[in-house]
């Protein structure tokens, strides 16, 4: 009886292993965000997700969230690369759950759509895949900002930045990550060149010395020799 309870409890090990791995749903493995930052406040995002262990969804949606953010707003979201039909996006506030059609396993598409934010919002929702993020070592999540031409940052930034490049006469931020977040923020400005405010003021400071200095020569030393 106890070599038969014991064989029962070596089975139960092995199995619940392979039963979990079973009942796991899809993964995200894969993510390169491209937000396109304009003064206009006409923002373009492309955003391509490699999601694993989709072939239970049978060619169905896969639901996506899109976080409302205030002073910002998503027009309408396609599928241009490795889609299989009309993305719903049921108007909804605070949270809404965007249904996405997708296809293969592992299913890679690419979604698009624009972001209509006011003036002085630097903030840009992003749709992300409700699903679980892979373990940093087996996930790739990187996101770029482009900044409008001619701008640099200059306030807040999320997520942190971890590499800069020029492209194009933009600037980019480029942001690896462990996964998506609902929202990038980079806050710009216009370049400010040589003679930029910071260094007039440290040259009229120095005149202002360079000034005190000279009277006081002349007084100490102009004085006496008369």
């Amino acid at each position: 009886m106890s070599v038969t309870l014991l064989a029962c409890v070596v089975l139960l090990m092995f199995a619940a292993p392979a039963q979990a791995q079973e009942e796991a749903g899809p993964i995200l493995t894969e993510a390169r965000v491209v937000v396109e930052m304009n003064q206009d406040g006409n923002n373009n995002v492309e955003a391509t997700y490699t999601v694993e262990g989709t072939e239970g969804l049978e060619g169905g949606p896969l639901e996506h969230l899109l976080v409302s953010q205030p002073g910002a707003e998503v027009n309408e979201i396609s599928v241009v690369e490795g889609g299989s039909g009309e993305v719903e996006s049921p108007e909804g506030e605070g949270v809404t759950r965007v249904q996405v059609p997708v296809s293969g396993d592992p299913a890679t598409y690419t979604l698009r759509y624009e972001v209509r934010t006011d003036q002085q919002t630097f903030t840009v929702p992003l749709v992300v895949p409700d699903v679980v993020v892979a373990q940093p070592g087996d996930s790739d999540i990187v996101i770029e900002t482009l900044l409008p031409e001619g701008e640099r940052l200059t306030g807040e930034v999320f997520p942190s930045v971890t590499g800069r490049e020029m492209r194009d006469g933009r600037q980019v931020l480029i942001h690896r990550v462990n996964n998506v977040p609902s929202r990038t923020i980079a806050q710009y400005g216009e370049e400010v060149g040589s003679f930029g405010i910071s260094n007039l003021t440290v040259g009229a400071a120095l005149a202002v010395f360079g000034a005190v200095l000279f009277f006081w020569y002349r007084t100490t030393f102009g004085g006496g020799s008369r």
